[in-house]
C-alpha cells in the first residue's frame, strides 16, 4: 500500500497517502459500495506478503499480458477538474 501510494502521487501529481487501518475497518471503508469483504481479503493478502509474487494468471484468463499498476494508471488515469 505504501508502494501503491508513492505511485499514485507521481501519476496524479498530488500527495497519495497511506495510513494503515485494520482488516475489519478496510473492510467498513468499502462496505457501502458492496465489496468490502472481498477487497478486505485482498488488503490482508497484501499485507502477509501473497501478492508479491507474479504469475500468468492474468494472461491465462484473459489472454492479455498483464501490465504494471503504474504503466496501467499512467495509461488511464484521467484527472478531474
Amino acid at each position: 500500500m505504501v508502494e501503491l501510494s508513492q505511485i499514485m502521487t507521481t501519476v496524479t501529481g498530488n500527495t497519495i497517502g497511506y495510513n494503515p487501518v485494520s482488516i475489519s475497518e478496510f473492510a467498513d471503508i468499502y462496505r457501502s459500495e458492496g465489496d468490502g469483504d472481498e477487497l478486505a481479503s485482498m488488503y490482508k493478502a497484501a499485507a502477509m506478503g501473497l501478492m508479491n509474487d507474479v504469475t500468468n494468471d492474468f494472461q491465462h484468463i484473459t489472454g492479455h499480458d498483464p501490465q504494471n499498476m503504474k504503466d496501467f494508471l499512467i495509461s488511464n488515469y484521467q484527472p478531474t477538474h
